[in-house]
């Protein structure tokens, strides 16, 4: 009967346990997103995302030739970065590490747009 009572104790602080160790994971994907990130050979298209979950992107707009400051929220979920403006349609992208010796992060566009981005050298 002990040995019931221990177990019916133990396999929800197992489980609460693994919940909360997902969740750090989560937080310290968020930690790595943080900052600023450039399109490689063209630094003036960045986005840059803060703690508070907003970002701001410097996009150049090809069809109206024009540079654009686009800002909105964002949702890190796995590797799915979304970017929900607050002027258009929402964006996804793929947030991930790189293979092997790669320990950088990169940010990567799922759909139109052929966006690929990589952080900033003081990851600021």
């Amino acid at each position: 009967m002990k040995k019931l009572l221990l177990l019916v104790f133990i396999i929800p602080v197992i489980g609460f346990a693994q919940i909360k160790s997902q969740i750090r994971g989560s937080s310290s994907s968020v930690e790595k997103l943080l900052g600023n990130w450039f399109v490689p050979h063209y630094a003036i298209t960045n986005i840059k995302f803060y703690r508070n979950k907003k970002f701001v992107f410097n996009d150049h707009n090809s069809t109206l030739d024009k540079d654009e400051k686009l800002t909105g929220t964002f949702i890190l979920k796995g590797p799915v970065l979304t970017l929900l403006y607050d002027d258009r349609p929402q964006q996804k992208f793929k947030f991930y590490k790189g293979v092997g010796t790669d320990n950088n992060y990169y940010i990567e566009s799922m759909g139109k747009g052929g966006y690929y981005f990589v952080k900033g050298e003081n990851g600021n």
